[in-house]
């Protein structure tokens, strides 16, 4: 049997930050697994679903290795042909027609499945360590992040457009870490939005490493946006938080009526253009105030009925733009100051959305490094 062929797990992480991988990357683990923990960038195409994966392990537990993997052939004989030509199709469409295979700890499972798919005439590199080793590369930069500037300013102000935006431009920024992207969430009480469901807290803290990795190849320093310790059900990894609550901070400063316009786009007009219905807003906003009635005291009536008075007239943003305004200065901008008065954190730079950008553009570009190849 051709011994198989291995590749390490920094030197996988390097292609994958420099975006030059060209492997097809496959994750043979059981669903459960890769729904709790995964890397961006590989696919699931198990060798065992749960069910298979679960009387393995009694098999293993109760009667050794020998037991388990003939248990294991027996139960996957009826399915193994359709696996090994997922596995092969996935493969074949890589743009070098190779693939890395990875299971927990780079063990059976990944060595079984490079051996089925080299049988069918494909190319596989078994990741050493499998997924445990890949993961603990990536929290190497989650328990030492950075240098980090912070972009903050009250709820509406735009942070997390200008960030994107700044990501996009190909500006001297190059990579700023966009944690609601990461989590799937926008971070407040509102904030579940377009998202379907979060990412578990592993596959969080993976997106968030690649993240840092990537902006770390063309500057030392990286600009994220405030947050607190949780966005939504996730929670910021304890060495990054740190580094939030007492980072260098630049200010984006917007009008009440502004950051009300902000927020009625995103989160009313935007979703009523994707063709969500009216409806369906209503009622998340109904959840979202309900969930921090206790904090608004007696003013949570009167924005209640607001909020449902505006839902009545549709689509008018100004009636909209009205209960948000009031929802921002009674609750979220109070939040917000106390938060600041609370840091004390230095501020570098204040100003509106265009002058916040151009002195950001300008502070990265002078402390950008050329990328290696």
């Amino acid at each position: 049997m051709t011994k198989q062929m291995i590749i390490e797990s920094p030197t996988l992480l390097d292609r994958l930050v420099r975006g030059t991988n060209e492997w097809a990357l496959i994750d043979v683990r059981a669903p459960s697994e890769w729904d709790k923990a995964s890397i961006p960038g590989f696919v699931n195409l198990p060798i065992l679903n749960d069910s298979e994966r679960h009387l393995v392990g009694i098999a293993y537990k109760q009667h050794g290795q020998d037991a388990a993997i003939k248990l294991a052939l027996e139960l996957t004989a009826p399915h193994q042909q359709s696996r090994i030509e997922g596995w092969y199709q996935a493969v074949q469409s890589s743009p070098i027609k190779q693939g890395v295979v990875m299971c927990w700890r780079g063990g059976l499972r990944s060595r079984t499945a490079c051996q089925r798919i080299a049988e069918a005439g494909a190319v596989t590199l078994q990741l050493a360590g499998g997924y445990k080793a890949i993961r603990n590369e990536l929290l190497k930069h989650l328990v030492a992040p950075p240098s980090c500037l912070v972009l903050t300013g009250l709820t509406g102000s735009g942070k997390t457009s200008l960030i994107r935006q700044l990501n996009a431009s190909g500006s001297g920024i190059s990579r700023a870490i966009d944690l609601e992207l990461a989590a799937g969430h926008r971070g407040s009480a509102f904030g579940a939005g377009d998202f379907e469901v979060q990412p578990s807290q592993a596959r969080f803290e993976n997106n968030l490493a690649l993240q840092i990795m990537r902006g770390m190849l063309a500057t030392s320093e990286l600009l994220i946006e405030d947050e607190s310790r949780t966005i939504g059900n996730i929670s910021v990894p304890d060495a990054l938080y740190k580094v939030i609550v007492t980072a260098p901070v630049v200010v984006l400063d917007e009008p009440l009526h502004v950051r009300s316009a902000n927020i009625a786009q995103e989160y009313l007009q935007a979703p009523l253009d994707r063709g969500v219905p009216l409806e369906v807003l209503h009622e998340k906003a109904k959840q979202a105030l309900s969930s921090i009635s206790r904090r608004l005291d007696v003013f949570g009536p009167k924005l209640r009925e607001q909020m449902d008075d505006a839902f009545r007239y549709g689509r008018d943003l100004q009636r909209h733009q009205e209960w948000i305004e009031a929802l921002l200065a009674h609750y979220y901008d109070k939040s917000y100051h106390h938060s600041v008065n609370r840091l004390k954190r230095p501020t570098l730079f204040q100003g509106d959305r265009l002058s916040c950008q151009a002195w950001l553009e300008d502070y990265f570009s002078k402390r950008s490094m050329p990328v290696a190849g």
